[in-house]
């Protein structure tokens, strides 16, 4: 896949994938074409680094930032951003083509098969101002409704999207989803020479637990800190012994009434 100094996206479409989604705007050479990739904060959970691997610091951006939801959870939580946000947001849309819960003669599935479909192909479209003119006024609203409503209805097109359809989720499917993905995220750090897979971020905060927790094991106050470490623990120190002593007094409240009437 990299050999010499150019990559065959033909024998690795990760590359692609990634070449397209990479945040550092220098183009890449593929195939004896430049790419020039776009702006984007979607895409997956690693790659988080701002350090080379021989330890210079990188003078662009890495790590962009991935989530998503099954089905239509995400409508009414973040569609709009990716619709009409200010921001280049590619999406990946995945779908079974067989469902394992065939409610209603697959009523339900066919729903969310025409929302799997409708999602990219409204991204890609998007809406003119033409167009939206035209519907409000077949539905008959005055003309300074129309004008005031028009800028909202207006959609952007060629916002990127990636549909993957897959025949059914078996162990198989999702296994090779996940390997699809993994592999991303290793193709991203050979692009941005970056270790990828490195926990130094998570070691620090470990050495810091180390440190905090048997601060948290009595009533002492808490100066080791800066400020708003310090304040955080002693506010969390004094609500659990209010706790504390709120249940003690409950039982000790129900002790004294089974004592008297038992």
């Amino acid at each position: 896949m990299f050999r010499e100094d150019k990559i065959n996206f033909t024998e690795d479409r990760a590359v692609l994938h990634i070449a397209l989604r990479n945040r550092t705007n220098s183009p890449i050479h593929i195939d004896g074409k430049d790419v020039m990739p776009e702006e984007l904060c979607d895409t997956m959970f690693q790659c988080f680094m701002y350090v080379t691997r021989s330890g210079r610091h990188v003078d662009y951006k890495t790590g962009p930032i991935v989530w998503g939801e099954p089905g239509t959870n995400g409508q009414h939580a973040f569609y709009q951003l990716i619709h009409q946000g200010t921001r280049l947001i590619p999406c990946d849309f995945i779908a079974p083509v067989e469902t394992h819960n065939p409610i209603q003669g697959h009523v339900h599935h066919k729903l969310l098969l025409a929302n799997f479909l409708a999602q990219p192909e409204a991204l890609m479209k998007g809406k003119t101002d033409v167009v939206a003119r035209e519907e409000l006024e077949k539905s008959g609203l005055p003309k300074e409704a129309v004008e005031k409503i028009l800028p909202h209805k207006v959609f952007e097109r060629n916002r990127p999207t990636k549909s993957i359809m897959v025949k059914r989720v078996t162990p198989f499917t999702l296994g090779a989803l996940i390997a699809m993905y993994e592999h991303k995220i290793f193709v991203q750090g050979v692009l941005w020479d970056i270790n990828s897979f490195d926990q130094w971020g998570v070691e620090l905060g470990k050495q810091l637990v180390k440190a905090i927790e048997p601060e948290l094991q009595d009533n002492n106050p808490v100066l080791t800190h800066e400020a708003s470490t310090n304040g955080l623990i002693i506010l969390l120190k004094s609500t659990i012994d209010a706790w504390y002593n709120l249940v003690l007094y409950c039982l000790t409240i129900c002790i004294s009434f089974i004592c008297v009437h038992f």
